[in-house]
């Protein structure tokens, strides 16, 4: 449900089956391998289709990845769909996954040692464009105690000179699909090379848990012109009947909550994110900003989340805001 002051059409309340995903997954002879499919409205897609290789040695491990799979941008990307704490992840982080992320073909080697772990690689397009983008992506995360870490990100979509250049557009639904709507874009913007910064940290107490991150891109138009674009979030929760929400170090995300003996876990969370669509110069596609606050109740697989976002989207300094409320029902297994 939405309510608004928006000078367009009012936003419509409205239901959605997101998705269904389903895979296989294994090993042969030492090597693993992975397969999944998801049903999204009239389209099936294909998500990861990709072998591994896994090395250990007293407890520390290299993996290497061949074929479609996520090149590496931030925590709450590479935290699976069923182990997020809200209905969608932040505006800030789903931007750098549209532009040096998300699933691509590609090889990458991930790494832990002691109290490092790093995720690296190079990647092309996905399996169904005909784009010619390359990437190198890398992100990584270092345990500074019990329950602590801070880390950060680096992506550069290589130099295209001589070829058809990069095209980069920061858009994205405002914390909530439902309607469908996006306000605010930079429009296309090609780019000879593009360079990803992030920063991020994540700390786990007992029934606390946060994580924020930073994001700030360079977009290099030519020799002597370069785009400027940034974007933040921060959240949290507590875990109303006791639970620690843990953290996977192998691989540099969050695990899902599950019960503590008793049959239901219930958690309040919170998130604040901001985006920038303008350069301050040229582009002018304002700026937005969310806060959300959700309640989950988890059991087994099942997870029932509400969400209530407060939305304010600035253009041209004329704001614009409108809330959602949304409640989510998931099985994962």
């Amino acid at each position: 449900m939405y309510t608004d002051d928006l000078d367009a059409a009012d936003l419509t309340d409205d239901t959605e089956f997101r998705r269904v995903r389903i895979g296989a997954g294994g090993d042969v002879a030492g090597v693993n391998y992975k397969i999944e499919l998801s049903a999204e409205g009239s389209s099936v897609v294909l998500k990861d289709a990709w072998l591994s290789k896994r090395l250990e040695v007293d407890g520390n491990f290299i993996k290497i990845i061949t074929g479609q799979h996520k090149a590496p941008t931030s925590i709450d990307e590479d935290t699976l769909p069923g182990n997020i704490t809200f209905m969608e992840r932040a505006t800030p982080s789903n931007i750098v996954a549209s532009n040096f992320g998300s699933r691509r073909l590609g090889a990458s080697a991930m790494m832990n040692i002691k109290s490092i772990w790093i995720h690296a690689g190079l990647f092309g397009k996905t399996h169904d464009e005909t784009s010619k983008q390359w990437s190198i992506n890398s992100r990584g995360m270092v345990s500074i105690g019990d329950g602590m870490g801070v880390g950060g990100s680096y992506a550069r979509l290589l130099d295209r000179e001589g070829s058809t250049d990069h095209s980069i557009t920061y858009t994205d639904f405002p914390e909530s699909q439902i309607d469908g709507s996006k306000f605010l874009t930079t429009g296309a913007l090609t780019t000879q090379t593009a360079d990803h910064k992030g920063a991020s940290a994540y700390i786990t107490q007992g029934p606390i848990h946060a994580h924020g991150e930073y994001f700030i891109e360079t977009l290099t138009v030519s020799d002597t012109v370069e785009r400027e674009f940034s974007g933040y979030y921060a959240q949290g929760g507590y875990m109303l009947t006791g639970e620690n929400r843990t953290w996977n170090n192998s691989a540099g995300n969050w695990n899902r909550v599950t019960p503590d003996g008793d049959e239901y876990a219930i958690e309040l969370a919170g998130r604040y994110s901001f985006q920038d669509y303008t350069d301050g110069t040229v582009v002018t596609g304002g700026d937005q900003t969310a806060m959300t606050i959700g309640v989950n109740v988890y059991n087994g697989p099942g997870k029932l989340g509400l969400n209530i976002s407060q939305v304010s989207h600035d253009t041209a300094n004329e704001g614009k805001d409108h809330t959602f409320i949304g409640l989510r029902a998931q099985v994962s297994f």
